[in-house]
């Protein structure tokens, strides 16, 4: 089944397709044209077609640019935005905020699809894994506006996140006055054991 077929299919069921429209093998949305030279419709997961038609268009754009060898500053302007953009959403996911998971692994597809042995060395895949890279290595190093990576014991478990804000300042509030408790009987007890060899001398 070709791309055309498979539009015209797809779009009983899909409302987002319904903008599109293919024509030589030249997928339209409105304005906006992309050929599709290696992309094949059929081949791609339904989940992508519930976004809207923007955000279907853009990851059909970004699978194309993978496969080119070399990518001009115009599709590589494109790929950091789009990278950008992954890259927020993927980060507010981290830090517990509510996202929409079926448009955060949709978006996901061109950027883990860049590490395929066939075009990890095509222009489009090297731009993405260059800001990637940059990005990850901004979180290492606490330069970022994210969240740090902790280093774990892997024989801990590990808690859950976010933790309740109350209960972490009751438990250090209890922490810190059992401290003074201990600290305020050494203390007594040392001044208790001089006192003794003082008064027994």
């Amino acid at each position: 089944m070709n791309n055309k077929e498979y539009l015209e299919m797809a779009k009983n069921r899909y409302g987002s397709l319904k903008y599109f429209t293919i024509e030589g093998n030249v997928l339209f949305l409105n304005n906006f044209k992309i050929p599709l030279i290696n992309v094949q419709l059929s081949s791609l997961n339904p989940s992508l077609f519930e976004l809207n038609p923007t955000e279907i268009f853009q990851i059909i754009y970004m699978l194309e640019l993978l496969y080119k060898p070399v990518i001009n500053e115009e599709e590589k302007k494109f790929i950091f935005n789009y990278v950008t953009a992954y890259l927020k959403l993927n980060d507010a996911a981290l830090e517990g905020q509510n996202v929409n998971n079926n448009e955060l692994w949709c978006l996901s597809i061109p950027i883990y699809k860049s590490y395929d042995s066939e075009l990890i060395q095509n222009g489009g895949s090297m731009a993405i894994q260059e800001q990637m890279n940059n990005h990850n290595n901004e979180i290492e190093t606490g330069r970022g506006n994210h969240m740090a990576l902790v280093l774990t014991n892997p024989n801990l478990p590990n808690g859950s996140y976010p933790l309740n804000t109350n209960d972490s300042i009751e438990d250090l509030t209890r922490a810190g006055f059992t401290t003074i408790i201990l600290i305020a009987g050494a203390v007594a007890l040392t001044c208790l054991y001089i006192a003794f060899f003082i008064f027994n001398s």
